[in-house]
């Protein structure tokens, strides 16, 4: 019932929720993954627990609701002049179309490194134990190594330390400037 770690995967944390909206979700999916085909269900199961979960799950929502439009449906046909198989050629009455269903906003091999840095940092923060105070972090750049959570941890809790909650001086404004 608890919150998603930053770290863990969405497909794993779905499968682990007992929060009644997840239940829901996982149902859908797993609805929509039974209608796959055999050699489809194989391939998209190993991408949605592994790779871009995203764009593996949009494909299989992508199928769905082809399905229940009643379109036909040919899992990653051959396509004359390229040697590429898009996800699906749909026919729909007289029409034929491709289809790739892809996420645009998936982001980059670095971009995905810098996430999981800030999401290692963030589980930090959201394990650390503090009666008095709330971290919150704004990232200005990313930098090529993850610091040590240890280090993290031990600074900020003796940082924490130094300060006295009823000390108005320390706190911020809305603009995020420090009020004196």
């Amino acid at each position: 019932m608890g919150p998603k770690p930053e770290l863990e995967s969405d497909y794993v944390y779905l499968d682990r929720s007992g929060r009644a909206w997840s239940g829901q979700v996982r149902d859908f999916l797993e609805g929509a993954f039974a209608h796959l085909t055999p050699d489809h269900q194989k391939g998209l199961a190993a991408r949605l627990r592994t790779e871009g979960y995203g764009s593996a799950s949009f494909e299989l929502i992508v199928h769905e609701l082809l399905r229940c439009r009643r379109c036909g449906i040919s899992v990653e046909p051959p396509k004359q002049g390229t040697t590429k198989h898009p996800d699906f050629l749909v026919t729909s009455g007289s029409l034929s179309f491709y289809v790739e269903a892809v996420l645009a906003t998936e982001p980059k091999p670095d971009e995905v490194a810098a996430f999981t840095r800030l999401a290692a940092l963030q589980d930090v923060l959201n394990t650390m134990e503090s009666r008095e105070f709330f971290v919150e972090i704004a990232v200005d750049a990313f930098g090529p190594d993850q610091p040590k959570a240890k280090d993290i941890r031990n600074f900020l809790t003796l940082k924490l330390a130094t300060l006295d909650p009823d000390d108005e001086s320390i706190w911020v404004d809305d603009e995020g400037e420090y009020t004196p």
